[in-house]
């Protein structure tokens, strides 16, 4: 009924005033276990108590942010590998035999690699709160709330996991060897995302210590994959060059 659409109006606005509140006051204070349902009513220019019309907790609250500003890096994430992927696949000559297939395949996943760490620093400096507030809830005292970074960063390892093979990246390594390799990857950066944005001083030594670690697990996993000696060692060497 027409009747009801200025109170569901209001509704969806009192909610989102609570999660942006929440969620800067979160981004300066360290944790949503520090805040406050009185303060984060303050902060929203609510009264307290319509905090219990939309949110049962302030756990309930967290998860539902947490779920909100994680879920929200995952297309962003998989655009910038796209790009990386579709630029590197420009710049170098496709294989002439079946023989080269693998090796330009590693040279393109070297090329994504750095354009994609180049791109993901800059996206998390222009969006701090998510990667500030994820991390930080990683080490929160509620179960619940650790719980929702990590099957965050699960997903988002399933996705680069999936991207890795959809554009022929790693087409050496298994489906279990690619999903373990992305978890590591995933996990390391996110957490890494904290000290890039507060320590713009080393920004660089980061950017290359991310690569570093990149190309350490690839060649690894290539390593332990690849049986045959002299390929593996072909590829490996690949890995390590600084082309």
């Amino acid at each position: 009924m027409p009747s009801q659409q200025p109170a569901k109006s209001r509704h969806s606005r009192g909610k989102a005033r609570l999660i942006d509140a929440a969620l800067s006051l979160a981004s300066k204070s360290g944790s949503f276990n520090r805040l406050s349902v009185r303060e984060i009513g303050r902060e929203a220019g609510l009264n307290p108590n319509t905090f219990y019309r939309h949110f049962a907790s302030l756990e309930e609250l967290g998860l539902v942010i947490i779920d909100l500003v994680l879920e929200g890096r995952r297309q962003p994430l998989r655009d910038i590998r796209r790009k990386a992927a579709e630029a590197a696949a420009a710049q170098l000559s496709p294989p002439v035999t079946p023989a080269e297939y693998w090796e330009f395949c590693l040279r393109k996943a070297k090329l994504v690699a750095r354009a994609t760490i180049k791109s993901y620093f800059e996206f998390v400096t222009a969006n701090p709160e998510p990667f500030l507030i994820g991390v930080r809830e990683m080490r929160s005292l509620s179960p619940k709330l650790r719980q929702t970074v990590q099957d965050a960063n699960d997903a988002i390892a399933g996705d680069l996991a999936d991207d890795i093979r959809i554009f022929q990246l790693l087409p050496m390594l298994s489906d279990d060897a690619l999903r373990e390799m992305a978890l590591i990857i995933v996990r390391q950066l996110f957490v890494l995302s904290a000290d890039y944005i507060g320590m713009p001083e080393k920004r660089d030594e980061m950017q290359k210590a991310a690569h570093d670690l990149i190309i350490h697990l690839i060649a690894g996993a290539i390593a332990l994959e690849v049986s045959h000696k002299e390929t593996m060692l072909t590829l490996t060497e690949i890995m390590r060059s600084r082309d």
